[in-house]
């Protein structure tokens, strides 16, 4: 006769965390929790600061008027301009002619309560690569001349846009004015009885409080018309 054996299983209680490991996973929790609350509260931050900025460069204006362009050299007068949207916009325009020299004055008003940074003023197609009869070689008073190579959001490659490396702070409650020096480009191109017209123009780089955008002019502008035997002759 053969003996049975009883087995039995024998199941270990589980085992009660150390206290230590139960203080690391406590800990490991609450590092957790606050890595998101700092998130959230530099997410928020970011947002408060980048809207502050916004409202801070809306308050810029460009300002300037139907006088804005004088010339030597070549008359101005004053024309409705059509724009490929449509709508016409009364500017300053001159008839392009070898010698002339036109400036360009507008002003750069800060009308908010906080200090800005103007870092850049772009006139397209006005830079030393740009393909228009008429040139900008000059941002008065400053002395400044185009960045001979820097390039734009608008054009890549070539400096086609004129770009000025202004670089000024601009206080509250101020403004700063300026000409653009513009002069014939003998080599460029705008047909006889074309009108090459700069609507909404310049666009200036500001920076406030750390953020930088862009700021456009507002329904201002100017043109040139062409000169039916200076431009585009054929080769």
């Amino acid at each position: 006769m053969s003996a049975l054996t009883e087995s039995r299983a024998v199941i270990d209680p589980p085992r009660r965390p150390a206290e230590g490991e139960r203080q690391r996973s406590r800990r490991l929790r609450g590092g957790s929790i606050a890595v998101v609350a700092i998130a959230a509260v530099l997410v928020g931050f970011l947002w408060v600061r980048d809207s502050l900025a916004a409202g801070d460069r809306n308050q810029v204006r460009i300002v300037t008027d139907m006088n804005a362009l004088t010339c030597e050299g070549t008359s101005v007068e004053g024309r409705a301009t059509p724009h490929v949207d449509g709508s016409e916009l009364a500017m300053p325009v001159a008839a392009i002619e070898p010698g002339m020299r036109c400036l360009y004055t507008f002003w750069v008003s800060n009308q908010g309560g906080r200090s800005v940074d103007l870092d850049r003023i772009v006139f397209p197609v006005l830079g030393p690569s740009g393909g228009a009869a008429v040139e900008a070689i000059e941002l008065a008073p400053l002395g400044l001349g185009p960045n001979p190579t820097e390039t734009s959001d608008t054009y890549t490659g070539s400096p086609i846009d004129a770009i000025f490396d202004v670089e000024r702070d601009l206080p509250a409650d101020s403004a700063m004015e300026f000409s653009l020096v513009i002069v014939h480009r003998p080599s460029g191109c705008t047909p006889g009885g074309g009108t090459i017209s700069w609507r909404d123009a310049p666009t200036i780089t500001l920076t406030a409080r750390g953020v930088t955008g862009d700021r456009k002019a507002d329904n201002l502008g100017f043109g040139f018309l062409g000169h039916p035997t200076l431009n585009c002759d054929e080769p």
